[in-house]
């Protein structure tokens, strides 16, 4: 009885060499029925069969590995992704799990290294970074990638970054850039360079090392918030270095000699009517002074709009006093633009329309319920004029609980009769239950000031239930909603049951 079962069930490995050898046979019209017809001696036949179990362990363990590879490749672009989404948290969740299956996997530790240095964790990214230094050491050069060498590089700059090594850092992006120029990721360690640089050299009162080094920074812009924020951090550095020469009063030409080297920097309007202030007031230049004004005027109408009417008006007053009839025509022309062009923009306030979309939540852990909203606005100009300077406020609330207030800067300007669909995102996860009955209140405002006080316009209201009351007890309480939810009658036993019943109706006993 054993025997019969052995011979219906054989051993895996003797069915794969049995089948090895049946490549080979001499005679392949009968199919073999024992080692005998092979003519193999008992030596040989174990030989063979080791050999055939070692060939599908080979097959089986470099299954496993390509497996493996495909799990790493898989959580680094989810990692990668998940930065580039500004969820760090979630990135460093990735890369942490390729570092348990593989210690040496030297791009995981090199991410991790870049998603600690972002949260503030210095001493945890130092050791990520050195981990991938020492790791680097053991590979051949020839088997690494160029995006990985400029990984390193990218480890080696941060390292001495978190020192304040910036020229030593800046050594070693700029050979690697040399190399690599359109690699995007070095092109933005390098931002991070100088945009970091720079501040530090502004807090160490480093005024104009800071402007040069944020200068270098504007080189290597990649997105528009990175353009936004060298540029803020740019203005208030010139704003400062100005303030210290006005401070240990400078001469006027010292003073005009830095505007205009400034100018070149970050055309700002406040640094033109500061110049034509000196021109106005110290220099005694009119000329030059209403220059200056109008083309503060062209960056800014509506702050520098009524100044320029007061300059237009004098300049108009010397023109007849000095009989240039023609001249001050051309100024009283002027003036009637400017004031046609304050008046359209005293009313942009009421033809822009914003309204909200939609509000929508863009990702969902079912372990933790955590959501992130999302609200889509469409802007409409219809005020005839482009709006030079437009700002939005998000207001999300829960049954009259602030979630998140967050304020968002309208770029590139809104042209006249533009329609614009602009989405808002928070970057803030907040759980379910942070949600009175699901639902969320969204309310959008907007200003046109620059300037300090800022008023802010109500301009559209919505309220959208994100998780319905089913939803919200199957993902917390499923067991209440199975009590919760009454058995459905099939319609042949009870009829009537689907008669509908009106409001403050009895239904008879």
């Amino acid at each position: 009885m054993m025997k019969r079962n052995q011979r219906r069930t054989p051993p895996l490995f003797t069915l794969f060499s049995r089948w090895m050898m049946g490549l080979t046979a001499k005679n392949k019209k009968h199919k073999p029925a024992s080692w005998r017809n092979y003519g193999m001696n008992p030596q040989l036949q174990a030989l063979v069969t080791v050999m055939a179990a070692l060939l599908l362990a080979g097959v089986l363990f470099s299954g496993a590995l390509l497996l493996e590879y495909t799990n790493h490749a898989d959580l680094l672009d989810k990692g990668k992704q998940l930065m580039k989404e500004g969820k760090v948290a979630w990135a460093a969740d990735n890369f942490r799990k390729i570092i348990q299956q593989d210690a040496a996997h030297y791009e995981a530790h090199l991410r991790l290294g870049q998603v600690l240095l972002e949260l503030g964790e210095l001493e945890q990214a130092e050791h990520e970074f050195e981990t991938a230094m020492a790791i680097k050491l053991n590979i051949p050069p020839q088997s690494r990638t160029a995006q990985q060498d400029a990984l390193v590089s990218i480890a080696s700059a941060k390292l001495s970054m978190i020192k304040k090594h910036w020229q030593e850092a800046e050594k070693t992006l700029m050979l690697a850039y040399e190399h690599q120029s359109n690699n995007l990721e070095l092109k933005e360690a390098l931002w991070v360079l100088y945009q970091q640089w720079g501040q530090d050299a502004f807090e160490q009162k480093h005024l104009d090392e800071a402007i040069i080094q944020w200068g270098h920074a504007l080189d290597f812009v990649g997105r528009y918030k990175q353009e936004e924020e060298t540029q803020a951090w740019l203005a208030k550095g010139l704003q400062q270095s100005y303030q210290v020469l006005e401070d240990r009063k400078a001469s006027p030409k010292e003073r005009l000699a830095f505007i205009d080297s400034a100018l070149r920097k970050y055309y700002s309007y406040k640094l033109l009517l500061a110049k034509a202030t000196i021109y106005e007031h110290e220099v005694k230049d009119a000329a030059q002074a209403l220059a200056a004004y109008r083309q503060a005027y062209q960056a800014q109408p509506q702050v520098v709009g009524l100044k320029l009417l007061e300059q237009l008006d004098g300049a108009m007053a010397q023109a007849q006093l000095a009989g240039q009839t023609r001249l001050s025509h051309q100024l009283e022309a002027e003036a009637a633009r400017v004031k046609r062009l304050l008046k359209q923009h005293q009313s942009a306030g009421t033809l822009i329309s914003v309204g909200i979309q939609s509000v929508q939540r863009t990702a969902e852990d079912a372990q933790t319920t955590e959501w992130e909203p999302k609200v889509v606005l469409v802007l409409r100009n219809q005020s005839g004029v482009r709006v030079p300077y437009l700002k939005l406020k998000m207001v999300l609330s829960s049954n009259n609980q602030l979630l998140c207030s967050f304020t968002q800067e309208v770029f590139p300007p809104l042209q006249a009769g533009e329609v614009r669909q602009l989405v808002l995102l928070p970057k803030q996860r907040y759980l379910m239950h942070k949600l009175h009955e699901g639902t969320l209140q969204a309310e959008v405002l907007f200003t046109l000031d620059e300037e300090d006080p800022v008023t802010w316009v109500s301009k559209d209201k919505k309220t959208v239930t994100l998780f319905p009351p089913a939803q919200w007890l199957n993902q917390w309480f499923p067991w209440e909603l199975h009590k919760k939810q009454p058995a459905k009658k099939k319609p042949e036993e009870s009829p009537a049951s689907s008669l509908p019943v009106s409001i403050g109706s009895v239904p008879n006993a």
